[in-house]
């Protein structure tokens, strides 16, 4: 029978909410604690998801929220889920509701090997606040963010605790408020402080399991018109992005340091939510817009509408082809495929259709008068000599009877 159960405060640890509930509670040992909050007293504590908790306690946990809410709003599900597919966020967010244990296997969590981060850690500027504002402190999410090293609200460096994040190691019901003692300030860089509080929004927003992250095309149409991106949106120059990252976050002792991660992020084979965040501040993307992937357009769409627009617009294949650096076969290649035929290059291709007709009657005059006014040349001397050998040449590939007809006297063949 559970004579006690706190408050829930915001962004509070389900375990850190079950340390204040032992401590308070009178209980004579943690196996007497475990027995009466867990199916399984055995089991390992879970310190930043959930264990297998008995009904009576999901109740008291339920006071003021849905128990989903309560998995979205006191675990680290939303972080490690974020970037997930749809279908893996949802078994992953079941397993959880459900207390199935094999959560692990279906969230992004990638092993951590920085010591600094495996235990619990706190902001002495949080543990003021807190103590200001409900007589005690308690181990906040925000700061269990394993890549981050400041919180996200003060930009102080965040103090490990000696409780181990280990469910192997902690054997213990820990509340902060007896843990915490070192409340000395040091304040993180400028860089260690943007990217903590943009970590912070990817895990405090509102969890979507029915939207699909499509993170990729928006990381990639994001890079449009940069020197990261082919014209056409087909080539990453990863050498280059990764160089300029590097720059970024120079210092920065977590993360991505090799390309290889980067390409595979780009190319939908990692979806570590660190990582992500990380080219989500480099390219100065909005968190929102990151999150929820604001729909935009391949950037090779975006490359055709503008060529097909230079097009309409009275442009050449060369014109348009110079403009953007690359080949004029792209760009005829592009028209051909969306089936437009531009004016300033048709002199250049050996059979069009529309207007063929006129157009052979038209180089028929001018053959014939370029034949009389350079009478006993070659067909050669005079294509050489014409200002209108283009339409000569045409002529003689799309008219080959007729100009065998008429061609100079001294060549004619038998």
């Amino acid at each position: 029978m559970i004579a006690y159960f706190p408050t829930i405060y915001p962004d509070e640890l389900m375990y850190s909410v079950l340390s204040r509930t032992h401590a308070k509670s009178g209980y004579l040992s943690y196996t007497q604690a475990t027995e009466e909050f867990f199916e399984n007293h055995k089991e390992n504590l879970d310190l930043l998801f959930v264990n297998r908790i008995k009904p009576e306690i999901v109740n008291q946990f339920c006071r003021k929220k849905s128990w989903a809410q309560v998995i979205e709003k006191h675990t680290m599900f939303p972080y490690y889920s974020r970037f997930l597919d749809t279908d893996k966020k949802k078994k992953a967010f079941r397993s959880l509701k459900d207390m199935g244990g094999n959560y692990v296997n279906l969230l992004s969590i990638t092993p951590n090997r920085d010591e600094n981060s495996n235990y619990l850690r706190y902001c002495p500027l949080c543990v003021k606040k807190h103590r200001e504002m409900y007589g005690e402190t308690y181990w906040s999410r925000m700061h269990q963010i394993p890549e981050i090293s400041v919180c996200p609200v003060h930009g102080c460096k965040l103090k490990n605790s000696s409780v181990s994040k280990d469910r192997h190691k902690t054997k213990q019901f820990v509340p902060a408020e007896t843990e915490v003692y070192d409340l000395q300030v040091e304040y993180g860089t400028e860089r260690e402080q943007q990217i903590a509080q943009y970590v912070n929004e990817i895990l405090q927003m509102e969890c979507s399991l029915e939207e699909e992250s499509k993170y990729v095309e928006y990381l990639i149409a994001k890079m449009s018109d940069t020197v990261y991106l082919s014209k056409r949106g087909q080539i990453i120059n990863i050498g280059l992005l990764h160089e300029d990252f590097q720059k970024f976050y120079d210092g920065f002792d977590t993360g991505m340091k090799m390309s290889w991660q980067i390409s595979k992020i780009l190319h939908g084979e990692r979806c570590n939510a660190f990582e992500i965040a990380q080219l989500g501040l480099f390219m100065n993307i909005p968190v929102k817009e990151l999150v929820y992937t604001i729909e935009e357009k391949a950037p090779e769409q975006c490359f055709d509408e503008k060529v097909l627009s230079m097009m309409s617009q009275g442009m050449s294949a060369y014109k348009i082809a110079e403009e953007f650096g690359v080949s004029k076969t792209l760009i005829r290649l592009i028209a051909k495929n969306h089936g437009v035929n531009n004016e300033h290059y048709r002199r250049y291709v050996t059979r069009v259709d529309n207007n063929r007709e006129a157009r052979i009657l038209e180089n028929r005059e001018v053959w014939l008068q370029e034949m009389k006014k350079y009478s006993g040349l070659s067909y050669s001397k005079i294509c050489e000599k014409s200002e209108h050998k283009l339409k000569l040449r045409w002529l003689r590939r799309n008219d080959v009877e007729w100009t065998n007809e008429h061609f100079p006297p001294r060549t004619r063949s038998s």
